[in-house]
Formats: structure tokens, sequence, C-alpha cells
């Protein structure tokens, strides 16, 4: 999907815990197949209730640290 659209666009992946702000967790490749190394400082993180989402986002990712395009994706994290 991101590689299709007329503008590129990446998607970026984003832990959101309660009314903390969200946290990039990194850009997903272009090719719109792979996985995402979440980083060792997050993994902590991520407990039930988290909420996992995508954002549609320029070229790289967030310009700002904060998603600037639309959510496309949440899901929340379960017992882990």
């Amino acid at each position: 999907m991101a590689a299709s659209q007329a503008e590129q666009k990446s998607l970026e992946l984003w832990l959101i815990n309660g009314s903390n702000p969200a946290i990039s967790l990194g850009v997903l490749p272009q090719t719109g197949e792979g996985e995402i190394a979440v980083p060792s400082t997050f993994r902590s993180r991520i407990s039930a209730g988290s909420v996992l989402a995508v954002s549609v986002e320029p070229l790289g990712g967030s310009p700002t640290g904060v998603a600037t395009g639309p959510i496309i994706a949440l899901g929340k994290a379960r017992n882990l």
C-alpha cells in the first residue's frame, strides 16, 4: 500500500499506552512485507491493553515524532 500511492508514503507503527503520547516503533518496509524489530527499550512498555497503530506518513516516517497522517489500523495487545 505504501509504495502504490501517487505520492510516496510510508507506514509507521506506533505504541499507545493510555493517555501517554504515542511512541514510534519504526517504519514498515516499503515492500509491504517483512517485520519490525521492536527496540528493547520499548518492549517492556507493551502490555495487555497497549494499542498498536499504523499511520500513513511522508516517505521515511513522521517528521515531527507524532503521527501526522491518518491511522489505518489499530489493535490492542493481549496477555503477553
